[in-house]
């Protein structure tokens, strides 16, 4: 696996773990921000995670 696969597979664990609910997404928003999200897709799926956590959704 190199650098970039690394990355991709990061960003898509993340975006996975925020999927399951509201605390993951501050647990993740603890560490990382969308800005730290290399790839367009996965930077999307954080803020939108992101957006619905904190509208209480």
């Amino acid at each position: 696996m190199n650098d970039l696969d690394a990355v991709c597979e990061s960003e898509r664990v993340v975006c996975g773990s925020v999927l399951l609910g509201a605390e993951h997404v501050d647990a993740a928003a603890a560490v990382v921000t969308a800005d730290d999200f290399a790839h367009h897709a996965t930077r999307l799926v954080f803020e939108t995670a992101r957006h619905l956590s904190d509208a209480g959704r």
